[in-house]
């Protein structure tokens, strides 16, 4: 048995991997697997995970029909064999000690959960957390403190989260996901990384933060235009089948309905994030399309629900709730138009 499986799922990441290898292979963790699950890859990256595999005794690669970075990492799991298990993008630079402090602080403290920062070359900038020089979770807080923070915010003013809930900022324990049948959801391609913490929180006695930067989360040029420029279909059903995957994940463990009112927050995050994608449909869709996909979604019980009990003091975030809120379908398509031409 392995002190430590790193799954890395990947898709046409050709100009990646080897770098990601190199970089996993320099932790300095003796007993140590590196598990490659090429996702049905057609850019050659497959034969590139056959090359490492050969070259390496430490990484094996596993070939699957393409299903998606969550089923991707499930078959990682049921393949892995140590006893605390991390995952890795094939794109995205950890440290070179990164999994080595994990897994010497989970140890240490008999944690089951260990969680760094990560900074966003996006953003340009940390996630950071509440809690500066880190901090202890032990028992209820793991639910009551660590795994609220990930599902909203307190502030309705605000729209991040305290903690962003990937897995790849984290070390997990193979009894704990086994035991308990810990998987990430396979029906959903967007947060599927905060259902599985969610899942696995909720069996938590002790987890740390640590207040360090040991994980690089990159973009290239292609994933930003997909993600932010260019008109997404179906980004508001796949948000709704997140909030009910997750509304589903807390029910039994919200004792006060903290976890449901932190949520909302997030909600109105996704929300308005689907209304500003309905709005790049103009360009090559239409004003008509763009409206009408608006007003589906301003009028849905979901949307109503969640924008029904606003505290907003930020006029700007006040004004374009409001909209959200009075189902004002032409003037939210008439503001996010104009608002993305000038970009």
């Amino acid at each position: 048995m392995y002190d430590l499986s790193i799954i890395v799922p990947i898709y046409n990441a050709v100009d990646y991997i080897k770098d990601t290898v190199e970089i996993l292979l320099k932790q300095n963790i003796p007993f140590m697997e590196i598990i490659l699950v090429d996702d049905g890859s057609t850019d050659g990256s497959e034969k590139i995970c056959d090359e490492l595999s050969d070259s390496y005794e430490q990484v094996k690669c596993l070939h699957i029909e393409n299903g998606g970075p969550g089923h991707a990492r499930n078959c990682g799991i049921e393949c892995a064999q140590g006893e605390y298990v991390g995952f890795c993008d094939a794109d995205d630079k950890p440290s070179e000690d990164m999994y080595r402090i994990l897994l010497n602080t989970m140890k240490k403290n008999k944690a089951n959960l260990c969680l760094c920062d990560i900074y966003s070359e996006r953003d340009g900038r940390n996630f950071g957390f509440p809690w500066k020089g880190g901090r202890i979770f032990c028992k209820e807080e793991n639910v009551d403190i660590l795994l609220a923070s990930m599902l909203g915010n307190v502030d309705d003013d605000c729209m991040e989260v305290p903690v962003w809930g990937s897995s790849v900022r984290s070390l997990y324990m193979k009894k704990i996901l086994d035991e308990y049948g810990i998987r990430f959801p396979t029906n959903i391609r967007f947060a599927e990384d905060l259902v599985f913490n969610i899942r696995y929180i909720k069996h938590c006695i002790k987890s740390v933060v640590i207040d360090k930067v040991l994980y690089h989360y990159t973009f290239n040029e292609t994933s930003l235009m997909n993600s932010y420029r260019i008109y997404q279909q179906k980004m508001y059903e796949e948000r709704c089948e997140l909030i009910e995957n997750i509304m589903q994940e807390i029910v039994e463990i919200d004792k006060t309905g903290e976890l449901r009112k932190r949520f909302l927050t997030s909600q109105r995050c996704y929300f308005h994030e689907c209304i500003g994608n309905s709005a790049r449909a103009i360009s090559e869709k239409g004003w008509k399309y763009a409206y009408r996909e608006i007003k589906m979604i301003v009028n849905s019980d979901i949307v109503r629900v969640a924008f029904a009990d606003l505290k907003i003091h930020n006029m700007k975030r006040k004004l374009l709730y409001n909209l959200i809120k009075n189902k004002n379908a032409a003037a939210l398509c008439v503001y996010y138009g104009i608002r993305l031409r000038r970009k």
